[in-house]
């Protein structure tokens, strides 16, 4: 049974149902903290708000599981109405055993002998919480349980133990032993008081949910994977990134690490003399998502003051320094290309183009379905990922293009209509972009346009710091791994790739790749009214130069790579030339009526015809002077 089709059980059963993350074929879990993860690997939620978004709900369920097909199933037990009875050795299976455990449903978690988790129906005196014990036993009300078919770090699956055969075919009827309620009830811990709105000591200062939440009251933390304490530097960090994604400035974040360092009994900076800047260097890293670290301090040399004009402590510059020797010793840059070489995880592309001419909006949509259908692209291999779609347009025009586009009754495809988002700030516009990718597994962002949503209107487009404030929150979703396409109008006077975008060049020097979209220039453009050029410069060798692209003329609209835009050119005129030049010597043409016969480019013709003459193909005869001019015609395979 998939992943998929479990979790549709569980959720048919009345379970409430959370995507997991995964350990890799190593143990390693698939979360951004990778090995670092410990004892957590493969248990903790995928979505934004943890187990908050927990759900009974089919579309949302086989979204998240057609998203992530391989991901590991957490069942809340508090909305779901079970307990939890899970020793985690043999030496506590057999102290429950001894207590009494009902015959109920179970399941094996893969930890190996002795870790079990037997399923009891939660009745109305029972607390909910959650009482743990690492490497002895958890008794649990609250949280979530890791349920079948999930994937234990050891690499085996969680497998259910009764029933024998199959999944359970109803909830668990039989109520949790007393022994289990008095041990919950014994060390059930007063929740906060919730009786005024005024914050009180030892509350958040901002809303926080689910893990979040755990975090900051310290019922949920990091631990060694080794010794299987607390992890104090890791758990700072994760509360950190919490309040940052809550809203919280850097600078506030560390005033409260002080307050929760102490509050919680951790003390892993509390009363140290360079506590503050220690601090500091957890939120930083916070703020880049790189994880702790050791911490390293250098005292500052005898008589340096340390105080700025204002007469507050000056903040130290975070920087990490790295040799060359360890530089090489780095893992290359793997990048997820969704569609190679144009768009790729965790790297912005910009694509400019004439206003309402050069088809911008049809090219991305084109990109769009492929993606979503896992088919190549230009040519190229796609991966698939559900997506995130801002457009300027409004509903019925955008319906318009997507019927054309074969987009039409799409659950993978999340679009936010420009009119919607009226009256929202640029960065809020993002932050929520960026949160609903999370919540439904997007990996890509497309903003369309970028002068729309962001508001930046007439001289404002100019200035190189507004557009760098302008490119700040798409970096930070770039930064959290998802691929970011901007689509961007050319200036009224053109220009090279990389130059064409209205506004400050700035906004292409923020980004990965520039790509630019134009119809083809010229009087010979007869019969290529469905061809483009497509020009990139990019920081990877995999994005096209220059590709000459062909828009197909059924719906839904595809567009194919004719080749590099050189090449085919050069193909076209060697074909045309060989077309027309005689095969008799004494009909050879001269070089002016060749350019009359042949379309193109007097400069390419030349060249082409040089190219064809130094082959063989061509056999050229005058002397290239008055009355003696330079002719041509095609030689045949038995011309000697």
């Amino acid at each position: 049974m998939t992943p998929l089709e479990a979790a549709l059980h569980y959720a048919h059963l009345g379970w409430l149902v959370v995507p997991l993350h995964t350990p890799d074929d190593n143990g390693v879990c698939d979360c951004p903290k990778k090995a670092d993860c410990g004892r957590n690997t493969g248990k903790h939620p995928r979505t934004m708000n943890g187990l908050e978004d927990a759900t009974t709900d089919p579309s949302k369920i086989t979204r998240w599981f057609t998203s992530w097909p391989q991901a590991n199933i957490g069942i809340d037990l508090a909305r779901s109405g079970l307990v939890d009875l899970a020793p985690d050795s043999i030496a506590w299976w057999a102290e429950f055993d001894a207590r009494g455990m009902p015959p109920t449903l179970s399941f094996a978690s893969g930890g190996g002998p002795g870790h079990e988790h037997h399923l009891y129906a939660r009745t109305a005196d029972c607390p909910i919480y959650r009482l743990t014990q690492t490497g002895e036993y958890d008794l649990l009300s609250a949280g979530y349980a890791v349920v079948p078919p999930s994937r234990h770090q050891s690499l085996l699956s969680y497998t259910w133990l009764q029933p024998e055969q199959g999944m359970p075919i109803a909830p668990p009827v039989v109520p949790q032993p007393g022994w289990a309620t008095d041990m919950l009830r014994a060390k059930q811990k007063p929740p906060p008081s919730t009786a005024t709105v005024s914050r009180t000591p030892g509350d958040p200062p901002v809303a926080l949910r689910g893990e979040a939440l755990e975090r900051w009251y310290g019922r949920t933390f990091d631990t060694n994977s080794q010794t299987g304490q607390i992890d104090r530097s890791y758990s700072l960090w994760s509360l950190a990134v919490a309040l940052l994604d809550a809203g919280c400035a850097p600078h506030f974040v560390e005033d409260l690490l002080v307050e929760r360092d102490a509050s919680l009994g951790w003390t892993k900076f509390s009363g140290r003399r360079d506590a503050g800047e220690r601090y500091r260097i957890i939120v930083a890293r916070a703020v880049q998502s790189q994880g702790p670290r050791r911490i390293v301090l250098q005292s500052p040399a005898a008589g340096t003051d340390r105080r700025n004009g204002t007469g507050h402590s000056a903040r130290p510059r975070l920087v990490e320094w790295l040799t060359a020797a360890e530089i090489a010793v780095m893992e290359d840059e793997q990048i997820t290309w969704y569609a190679h070489g144009l768009l790729g995880g965790g790297l912005i592309a910009e694509l400019d183009g004439k206003v309402k001419q050069s088809g911008k909006t049809t090219l991305v949509l084109a990109m769009v379905r492929a993606i979503l259908e896992g088919e190549p692209f230009l040519g190229q291999a796609t991966t698939y990922t559900p997506i995130v779609y801002l457009t300027e347009q409004s509903g019925p025009s955008f319906k318009r293009n997507l019927r054309r586009a074969g987009l039409l009754g799409r659950n993978d495809l999340h679009v936010l209509l420009w009119p919607k988002a009226i009256g929202l700030k640029w960065d809020a516009v993002v932050a929520q972009a960026q949160a609903h990718a999370a919540e439904v597994g997007a990996r890509i962002l497309i903003v369309d346009t970028l002068g729309q949503f962001s508001g930046i209107r007439g001289d404002a487009e100019n200035s190189a710091g507004t557009a760098l404030l302008v490119m700040e929150p798409l970096q930070t979703a770039a930064g959290a791994g998802l691929a970011v396409l901007v689509s961007r109008h050319d200036r009224k006077s053109g220009g090279d790739v990389g130059d064409s975008g209205r506004g400050s060049s700035a906004y292409a020097g923020a980004v990965d790749i520039v790509l630019h979209l134009q119809r083809l220039l010229g009087s010979n453009t007869a019969g290529k009214e469905r061809q483009r050029l497509l020009e990139g410069i990019s920081r990877f060798e995999e994005t096209p130069d220059k590709l000459l692209v062909e828009l197909g003329p059924q719906e839904p609209h595809t567009y194919t790579a004719l080749g590099d835009a050189d090449v085919v050119r050069d193909q076209v005129l060697r074909r045309d030339i060989l077309a027309n030049l005689p095969t008799n010597p004494d009909d050879a043409l001269s070089t002016g009526e060749l350019k009359e016969a042949v379309t193109g480019a007097p400069a390419d013709i030349l060249r082409v015809l040089g190219e064809l003459v130094r082959e063989g193909q061509v056999r050229k005869l005058g002397l290239g002077k008055r009355g003696d001019p330079y002719r041509y015609y095609q030689r045949v395979y038995d011309d000697d």
